[in-house]
């Protein structure tokens, strides 16, 4: 597996480019990037702001997707519509996600630990396809009821959050078999319902 640094590097093997890791020195991402049709890994690493393009749509091998961002983080609709799209993580300050109505049901992994969401997107619950969501260290007090929208869940972390209560629905979901709630402001009545329902210990 070779790792091209440049999109310059990349595009000059781009028959083979699979794998690219930029460091932006700027918030502007080069449009030649989508002459990698076939990139299947994308690192970004950036030193400000920055707003994810449209033409991130053209991408359409993309299977893994990784940002790093020490500000706020704006993504294009089109990210989340990327067909082969499989793992998402991301580092920032604060996230803007844009997830669009039918998004792609592929996305299997959603990494968002402390990104500034404040609360979940209800839009995240269009993910269907999700199987391991990473939530720690948002701010986030309640758990809205559409997550039993999410039956392929299978782990969720939410440590380090607001939450004081877990709604019914997640009961629901039968695939999950990894929760985790450190962190949180559970009393000790809910931390014993919380422990018999999912069989789960705190710290």
């Amino acid at each position: 597996m070779k790792l091209y640094k440049s999109i310059n590097a990349a595009l000059k093997d781009r028959e083979n480019a699979r794998h690219l890791k930029l460091t932006l020195s700027d918030a502007i991402i080069d449009e030649s990037l989508t002459g990698l049709s076939e990139l299947k890994e994308l690192i970004l690493i950036t030193k400000g702001d920055i707003v994810l393009p449209e033409f991130f749509e053209q991408l359409s091998n993309l299977k893994n997707f990784s940002i790093q961002c020490p500000g706020k983080i704006t993504f294009a609709q089109t990210v989340f519509k990327l067909p082969k799209l499989k793992h998402l993580k991301v580092k920032a300050k604060k996230v803007v996600l844009n997830i669009p109505p039918a998004p792609s049901p592929d996305l299997e992994t959603l990494m968002l630990s402390d990104c500034g969401l404040g609360e979940i997107p209800y839009s995240l619950f269009e993910i269907t396809g999700l199987k391991t969501v990473n939530l720690a260290g948002n701010g986030i007090q309640e758990i809205p009821a559409a997550i039993k929208e999410l039956q392929s869940l299978q782990r969720l972390v939410l440590d380090r959050n607001l939450l004081s209560s877990l709604p019914q629905e997640l009961e629901q979901i039968a695939s999950l078999c990894h929760l985790s709630l450190d962190g949180n402001k559970f009393s000790d009545q809910e931390k014993e319902r919380i422990q018999k329902t999912f069989n789960i210990w705190f710290s």
